[in-house]
Formats: C-alpha cells, structure tokens, sequence
C-alpha cells in the first residue's frame, strides 16, 4: 500500500487546510449565486466541477490511507 512518508505528512495536512478553506468560499460563492439569481435555479457545471473536484480527492485520500481496495500496490491506474 502506498502511504504518506511521515516528514511529509505535515506538508499534506498543511495543503488540505487550503483547499479545504478554498472548497467553503467556492461553496459560499455557488450559493450566493444562487440567492441573486432572479431563476432561482442553481448552474449546474460548477457543482458538477465541485463534485469531481471531491471525488479524486477522495481517491487520492484513499491512496494515502491504503483503504482503496480494488487498485493493487503497485498499480499505475489514475488516482
């Protein structure tokens, strides 16, 4: 399985923090729109973006906890 080298984990748990406070003003943005919008109606694309954005993160994050079952160790599908 393929983990995260312990003197590097500080570096991703520092890059998680920003694309986490990046995904709240995304979120914030997405939603603000959708309040002005005389519609009402959400825009599609970008909470479909938002939502392949989480999934490889989820895939990635899978990886670096070793929890992704169906890729062997040292496969070299796509993450």
């Amino acid at each position: 399985m393929m983990f995260i080298e312990l003197e590097n984990r500080s570096i991703v748990a520092e890059k998680l923090r920003d694309l986490t406070e990046l995904y709240f003003v995304v979120k914030e943005i997405i939603l603000y729109f959708e309040e002005v919008n005389p519609e009402q109606k959400a825009d599609i694309q970008p909470i479909n973006e938002l939502r392949n954005a989480f999934d490889h993160l989820m895939r990635c994050s899978s990886t670096w906890l070793g929890i992704n079952a169906n890729i062997e160790a040292n496969s070299s599908l796509y993450i």
